[in-house]
């Protein structure tokens, strides 16, 4: 019988952080096409804004139709990445929500600041939400804050000497922008709390269904091995009974010859007989210590 082969007993932990690994790597690849989702819809929106009902000047249309045109290759770039497989980490968001931000505060400068006919502030909102996507609450309301000093400070600029103070609709829409990055980060939070509840159960009911096939296999493997332990018993027993028979029978016939006929028996013949039954009965006994000394070795006592 080949011995069955068990798993290590870290086995089953080195399975499970490569589970948790592999899930969270396609949480952050989620993440990122949704961001690039995203950044396609706000890149429409911008461009829409800047030159339908836009009050901007010309020099400002320009200037942010370049930016917009210069966003638009990044996110070509990043979306066929993503759809070649690519698996982005940490730093690949950081990267990307780092263009982002430059983008709308650029955006932000040069369409005059928050006191500019057309707002562009739906880019800061997409860099909120697209950090709540990839960090959770903490990352989005850490992006909401340096959201809010540079829309206050850049926004504010009107020329690069001086900056305005913050008007009483500025300040509203910083609350704005904390308030939806609390939303978000809640709202993404829960999701990836039940999406690793789930997955825990997975992976333990994965766990005991290993567990109850390896117990079943170890079942299975020693029923047959009890099997096979009957048959070699069977056969022993036939064989044994087949090796006794013979001896047994001469003794029998022999002995019997001399009780029936003895009065018509010479010596010389009931000497024979004698002799046949002694050697039979020492045959028997060689038998029988065969016999013990194979038990003594099956239980280990030879």
């Amino acid at each position: 019988m080949r011995p069955t082969q068990r798993s290590g007993p870290d086995d089953p932990q080195r399975a499970y952080a490569d589970v948790i690994r592999d899930s969270q790597a396609a949480v952050l690849a989620s993440a990122e096409r949704i961001t690039v989702v995203g950044r396609w819809v706000v890149l429409a929106a911008a461009v829409i804004l800047n030159h339908f009902g836009n009050r901007n000047s010309q020099a400002s249309v320009l200037v942010v139709d370049t930016i917009l045109f210069g966003w638009g290759l990044v996110n070509l770039v990043v979306s066929v990445v993503l759809v070649r497989g690519y698996k982005p980490g940490r730093w690949f968001g950081f990267l990307t929500t780092g263009i982002d931000l430059l983008v709308a505060t650029s955006i932000l400068y040069f369409s005059g600041g928050y006191g500019a006919p057309t707002d562009f502030s739906l880019l800061f909102y997409l860099l909120i939400i697209a950090s709540a996507v990839r960090l959770g609450l903490p990352g989005a309301l850490a992006t909401a804050i340096v959201v809010s000093l540079l829309y206050v400070v850049i926004g504010g600029l009107t020329g690069f000497a001086s900056v305005s103070p913050p008007p009483g609709f500025v300040i509203g829409r910083v609350f704005l922008f904390l308030f939806v990055a609390l939303v978000a980060g809640l709202l993404v939070g829960d999701v990836r709390t039940r999406l690793d509840r789930a997955l825990r159960t997975a992976i333990e009911r994965a766990t005991q269904l290993d567990e109850t096939r390896r117990r079943e296999a170890l079942e299975k493997e020693r029923v047959e091995r009890l099997e096979e332990i009957d048959q070699v018993r069977s056969d022993f027993i036939s064989m044994v009974a087949h090796e006794l028979q013979t001896p047994l029978a001469s003794i029998k016939t022999q002995s019997e010859t001399l009780l029936t006929q003895q009065h018509r028996l010479d010596q010389e013949t009931r000497s024979a007989l004698v002799d046949g039954i002694h050697r039979s009965a020492a045959s028997l006994t060689d038998l029988v210590q065969d016999f013990a000394a194979v038990n003594r070795i099956e239980n280990n006592q030879f």
